[in-house]
């Protein structure tokens, strides 16, 4: 469905022109394509007791665990006991990291908790303490892999009666871990200011319809860093039950829709076209349940045809180019969401063949999610061969977190090896195998963060100079792996307290005027830098720096990008010297201030921030 994309192949080091390509038709469907199994799948297990339960440290259900027997009374020794699980891959593998979920009781129960490696199940070695208290996953990232066929994981006891220890889990992977390796990078098809965009809502928080912001406010303020705004279009404004028709030429008319009396979304989304900014409706519906579909199929039918016909640019206004079929429905069960899914795509087909279609955000990391997790989100399991035809790519979102030694989940620099911003791998496989050509929108990413006047306390705060830098990196990453769109969550603060994702905007709430953090500044600082910019080719991505070339449609190079891959909040990052593959004329950090930095000798070596701030350079 409307993949009339044209590409110009030139070669892997010549830009593609456009925001199009050809449709390359899928090899053969695989819905886990993008998933990395564990070395633990499909291998035995033996455990030092309670050997019927030792199965659940590998079924991968976070809920199940092997517990092991009691330390009887009258059993005691000199030696401390220890309780174990050994699991075997069935043949030597590279391990790198290693994903366990342990815990050894209440506090006193146990004096450590180790992990063992080995080739032969005899000779150990000992590559890990861990903390035998830990009920969280923990992520254990060798400094190098290891070739090992068993691994071990050990409890040692205090010397108490009737002493139980757990394990829930045990995963081990290379050193590339569940997110997988990047891939090759080719040349960019998308600028930097094509790439970007920021997430919206009806009246920016204003309670005015967008039109009356002119010519600085809503929609307006954010055209320095976006080149489209993605609303949640929220059903529930629109009909009183899904199975509701609805008529927008009506709508547009009278002012109104059948659910709210007021509501005209004409208005609304000229607003933001006359910002300049592309209009894409994520189409949610979370707040209809389930089974208020009594024809999920039909009835998303109706609705994305009724939508296309009046928004589409061929048969309506052309005041949106994109939709999803739902943000984040992930209560949906999957049979239900697949046939909401289809019946959208056939109803924008039949509406208005210009206007993309697009799943609700969804990950290729974890198939057992559908089964086990909270959130039923996995690619695998809600889209189907069919309904790929008629999409025009995959959906993401990817915030960056790790869990740390406590338990807590923290935001981390986007380069980070356990980061979940590299869920975009998983994403990319998952594409490549089965709708190779199509494209990948992350439609929501970000970091939390103080700035404007407001704090930043809960557990994925980060400070405002760290989430400028990890701005722009993220970009740049995004950029290199080929992504369509990136657009950031969310486009101003909460008025409420400190909490998750209440502090992730590019400007401040209306608590301070919406006045602009130093994300925007550094988004705006890279868009005037490198906004009609292509990326072209690596450099070098390693632990002492990441260096990106970018350049103009053609493949001529006309810039560097280069930063330390650190955590900006350390505050133990160094700076280094690093010689560059081009002379530089002129270089600047992307901070929002335009700061100028001097060149070394022969403008051929640059010094990092140990910030980890970026720096562009014109090139000669």
């Amino acid at each position: 469905m409307k993949n009339i994309r044209h590409v110009l192949l030139f070669s892997v080091l010549i830009a593609l022109v456009g925001a199009t390509r050809f449709y390359q038709s899928p090899t053969a469907w695989n819905p886990d394509a993008g998933y990395i199994p564990s070395w633990t799948e499909g291998a035995t297990i033996t455990a030092t007791s309670n050997q019927a339960d030792a199965w659940k440290v590998l079924d991968g259900d976070p809920n199940t665990h092997w517990q092991s027997g009691g330390v009887m009374p009258g059993k005691r020794t000199d030696e401390a006991p220890s309780e174990n699980v050994t699991i075997d891959f069935g043949q030597v593998r590279p391990v790198g990291q290693i994903h366990s979920r342990h815990w050894a009781g209440e506090a006193g129960t146990a004096t450590g908790t180790q992990l063992y490696l080995s080739t032969d199940g005899q000779n150990w070695q000992n590559i890990a303490a861990l903390d035998p208290t830990a009920l969280h996953t923990v992520v254990t990232i060798l400094p190098k892999e290891i070739p090992a066929r068993y691994l071990r994981l050990e409890h040692t006891l205090v010397v108490r009666d009737w002493n139980k220890v757990f394990i829930w889990e045990v995963k081990a992977y290379d050193r590339f871990g569940p997110y997988g390796q990047m891939p090759v990078p080719t040349a960019g098809h998308t600028t930097i200011r094509e790439l970007l965009g920021v997430n919206g809502y009806w009246s920016w928080g204003t309670d005015e319809y967008s039109d009356k912001l002119a010519p600085d406010g809503g929609p307006f303020r954010f055209r320095p860093v976006a080149s489209h705004a993605r609303n949640y279009h929220d059903m529930t404004w629109d009909l009183r039950s899904p199975g509701e028709a609805i008529d927008f030429d009506k709508m547009a008319a009278g002012g109104s829709t059948p659910a709210t009396e007021w509501l005209n979304w004409d208005r609304e989304y000229r607003a933001w076209v006359d910002a300049g900014l592309n209009v894409q409706a994520s189409l949610q519906f979370y707040k209809f349940k389930p089974e208020k579909w009594a024809n999920p199929r039909q009835d998303g039918h109706r609705y994305a045809e009724a939508f296309t016909r009046h928004f589409g640019a061929k048969k309506g206004n052309g005041l949106v180019c994109t939709i999803e079929a739902g943000n984040e429905p992930w209560q949906y069960p999957a049979e239900v969401y697949r046939e909401i899914l289809l019946g959208m795509a056939e109803g924008a087909e039949a509406g208005d063949p210009t206007v993309e279609v697009f799943p609700c955000a969804l990950q290729a990391v974890d198939p057992l999610a559908e089964e086990h997790g909270p959130w039923k989100n996995y690619l695998g399991d809600r889209i189907t061969e069919q309904a790929s035809k008629l999409l025009d790519g995959i959906n993401i979102h990817c915030y960056s977190y790790v869990t740390d030694k406590g338990g807590k989940r923290r935001a981390v620099q986007p380069e980070h090896p356990s980061s979940t911003f590299w869920e975009m791998l998983n994403a990319i496989r998952w594409r490549n195998q089965n709708m190779p050509g199509k494209k990948i929108y992350l439609s929501e990413w970000g970091w939390d963060c103080d700035g404007a006047g407001e704090d930043c306390t809960h557990d994925e705060c980060v400070s405002e100079a760290a989430a400028a830098a990890y701005a722009v990196r993220g970009v740049l990453i995004a950029a290199r792996l080929g992504i369509d769109r990136v657009t950031w969550f969310y486009y101003a603060n909460d008025k409420s307290a400190s909490s998750l994702y209440t502090r992730s905007g590019l400007v401040g709430s209306a608590n301070v005027g919406f006045a602009k953090k130093k994300p925007f500044l550094a988004l705006q600082s890279l868009v005037e830098k490198l906004g009609g910019k292509y990326f072209h080719s690596v450099v070098r991505e390693d632990e002492t720096a990441w260096v990106y070339r970018f350049g103009n449609a053609d493949g001529k190079v006309t810039h560097l990008v280069a930063w330390r891959p650190v955590n900006t909040d350390d505050h133990r990052g160094r700076s280094v010297t690093i010689q560059l593959p081009a002379k530089a004329k002129a270089a600047w950090l992307l901070d929002g201030k335009g700061n100028e930095l001097l060149l070394g000798k022969n403008q051929k070596e640059l010094t990092l921030p140990g910030s980890g701030g970026v720096v562009v350079m014109e090139v000669l």
